[in-house]
């Protein structure tokens, strides 16, 4: 975003050239930047810089070939578009409006969590709720006069109320909050009095700020208890994961346990798995990270048995984990269509104890 004002305000190819590279980086990191390429994009139409073309192919080629190439190989950006069009596929307007709905008040709750934690007082739930109004009324005025970060707001809001998984609200949305804290407080410039009066818009922003520190106080002093809590050092990094600011403590201590142990057999695969196998998981990113082994989603679960048989051929291993995704509905997948042909090679639990809550298993599939 950055990049691309300066591109703006300086009257240079090379800033221009710059920002579209920039673009192609972020979209070839993450797919959920593609709403980025999108602002960019209108944005080049808009301001009609020198070589709009080789700027815009300079953002979306790169990110073009890489959809492409992943789409043929089922993985990438191919399981987004494909799980989009399996949700909409039967009733699209029907189905939008209800998500519409859902995503909206995940937002909202999303935005609560952000400032408050889990545990918010009535009083500061509403002071969060006013200062989310200030600041959706600076991004629509932004918006108005067509700024490159409103615009990649819009995009992204968009792509937000039509993904369908609004337990994934919080995660995605971090990126817009840094952006509605600006718009709230120059919201404020835009009130007659403050613009009759510089000083009102400072005595303004003070105030406002002052609210919201006295508000998030409670939650900022509850987390540096947390963050201060002796832990052991195989559990102190769980202090830089969302899960450990958990109010509830019990389950917070649980969650830390859960990916210590799961980590640690990850990071074990190495020695029973063979530089030259690959294995399957529902988190393929997550083994390949930590086991240092190639990992592929696994089949999905609506693929025919003959389908998910002839996919299964591509690796030796799965790991399984004992909770579902967005794109896996089932624990453990996919055990209960490997079956009998599933065979455990290690596991690792919560405890030492057999019978306690499995963390995460490897198995080889039997051909």
């Amino acid at each position: 975003l950055a990049v691309v004002a300066l591109a703006r305000e300086t009257p240079s190819e090379r800033m221009w050239l710059l920002a579209a590279v920039a673009v192609s980086a972020a979209l070839l990191i993450r797919i959920a930047a593609l709403p980025l390429g999108f602002a960019f994009i209108a944005y080049l139409l808009w301001r009609r810089p020198p070589r709009i073309f080789l700027l815009a192919g300079i953002a979306l080629i790169p990110f073009t070939v890489w959809m492409i190439t992943n789409t043929t190989m089922d993985t990438g950006a191919g399981v987004y578009f494909s799980h989009l069009q399996g949700k909409y596929h039967d009733n699209p307007l029907g189905f939008f409006l209800a998500q519409l709905l859902v995503e909206s008040k995940a937002l909202l709750g999303a935005w609560l969590y952000a400032w408050l934690g889990d545990a918010p007082t009535p009083a500061s739930k509403w002071i969060v709720y006013a200062f989310g109004i200030f600041a959706l009324f600076g991004w629509l005025v932004r918006l108005r006069i067509l700024k490159f970060d409103a615009i990649y707001m819009a995009a992204y809001l968009i792509v937000l109320l039509v993904w369908p998984h609004p337990e994934e609200a919080l995660r995605y949305s971090y990126v817009l909050f840094p952006l509605l804290l600006l718009y709230g407080f120059l919201a404020l410039l835009r009130f007659p009095a403050m613009i009759a009066n510089p000083q009102a818009h400072v005595v303004a922003s003070i105030g406002t700020f002052a609210l919201l520190a006295i508000s998030m106080a409670p939650t900022l002093m509850l987390n540096i208890r947390y963050y201060t809590q002796e832990l052991s050092k195989e559990y102190s990094d769980n202090k830089h994961t969302a899960e450990w600011y958990s109010s509830d403590r019990r389950q917070a201590e649980a969650q830390a346990i859960f990916r210590t142990r799961l980590l640690h057999h990850l990071a074990a695969l190495s020695s029973q798995v063979a530089v030259k196998d690959c294995v399957f998981a529902i988190k393929p990113t997550i083994v390949t990270l930590y086991a240092k082994r190639t990992s592929y989603a696994s089949p999905k679960s609506f693929k025919s048995d003959d389908e998910f048989w002839k996919e299964s051929t591509k690796c030796r291993y799965v790991y399984v984990l004992p909770f579902a995704s967005p794109s896996y509905h089932e624990a453990f997948y996919p055990l209960s269509r490997l079956g009998s042909r599933a065979k455990l090679v290690s596991e690792k639990r919560m405890t030492e104890d057999m019978h306690s809550p499995l963390v995460g298993a490897l198995y080889e599939i039997s051909r």
